[in-house]
C-alpha cells in the first residue's frame, strides 16, 4: 500500500518523468566502453566493431567508441555486416520501387556503390542475402515486374560490392561462400551442387 502511495506521488510530479538510468556499452570484462547518447533509441548488436543505431526515425552506424560512422539518414536498418561492408536499402519514389537502390558502404562509412533494384537489362532485384561473403552477395532477380508482362522469376545469382553480376541468376536457392565454395540448387533440378567462387585468389579488394 505504501508503494502504491509513493507511485501516485511520483506520477503527480510536474514536468517529464525523471530519468533514473543511462544505457552504456560494456566489453567482455564488464568495463564500460562508452555511454549511449540520450537521443539514440536503439543500438547494436556490434559486429566487427560496428553497430546500427536508431535516431529520430532513421538508422545509422556507430563504431566501438560510440562515434558516429554513418549518420542516421536511412529509413531502413542496415541489412547486415560482412567482408567489412554493410548495405542500406533506399526506397524510390515510384509505386513499384523500381527507382530504389541498395547503398553499399565500407567500414568507414564511405560509399562503395549505389546498386539499383532495376538493372540495365530490365531485371528487378526481388530478394537478397543479408551480408557479403568473400566479396559476393546472393541476389534473386526477376523480369516483368509491373511492366504489363508475364512475371518471370530468373533465380538466384551473385553480385560483387559494385553491383556487377559475377554469377548470373540461375539457381532456385544458394548459400553463402565460405573457403571459396557455396551450395547452390539449379532451377527445376531438385539437386544441390557446389559453386566455386570466381573471385577467389584475385588481388582485388572486394571491400572497396
Amino acid at each position: 500500500e505504501g508503494d502504491n502511495e509513493l507511485s501516485r506521488i511520483y506520477d503527480s510530479l510536474p514536468g517529464p518523468t525523471p530519468k533514473t538510468y543511462q544505457w552504456a556499452v560494456i566489453d567482455t570484462e564488464g568495463e564500460i566502453r562508452f555511454t549511449i547518447a540520450d537521443d539514440m533509441e536503439r543500438v547494436g548488436p556490434f559486429i566487427d566493431g560496428r553497430a546500427k543505431f536508431y535516431r529520430d526515425g532513421r538508422w545509422g552506424i556507430i563504431d566501438d567508441r560510440g562515434e558516429v560512422v554513418v549518420p542516421a539518414r536511412y529509413g531502413h536498418k542496415p541489412r547486415g555486416y560482412g567482408d567489412r561492408v554493410t548495405m542500406f536499402a533506399v526506397d524510390g519514389e515510384r509505386s513499384d520501387n523500381s527507382d530504389g537502390y541498395i547503398e553499399v558502404l565500407d567500414r568507414d562509412g564511405q560509399r562503395i556503390a549505389r546498386i539499383p533494384f532495376l538493372d540495365d537489362e530490365g531485371r528487378f532485384m526481388i530478394d537478397a542475402k543479408h551480408v557479403f561473403h568473400e566479396g559476393l552477395l546472393g541476389v534473386e532477380l526477376a523480369r516483368g515486374l509491373n511492366e504489363g508482362k508475364d512475371f518471370e522469376r530468373l533465380g538466384w545469382g551473385f553480385m560483387d560490392t559494385h553491383g556487377r553480376m559475377v554469377i548470373e541468376p540461375q539457381f532456385y536457392s544458394v548459400g553463402h561462400f565460405s573457403e571459396g565454395h557455396a551450395f547452390a540448387s539449379p532451377m527445376n533440378s531438385g539437386t544441390t551442387g557446389i559453386l566455386r567462387n570466381p573471385l577467389r585468389g584475385q588481388s582485388e579488394d572486394h571491400a572497396g
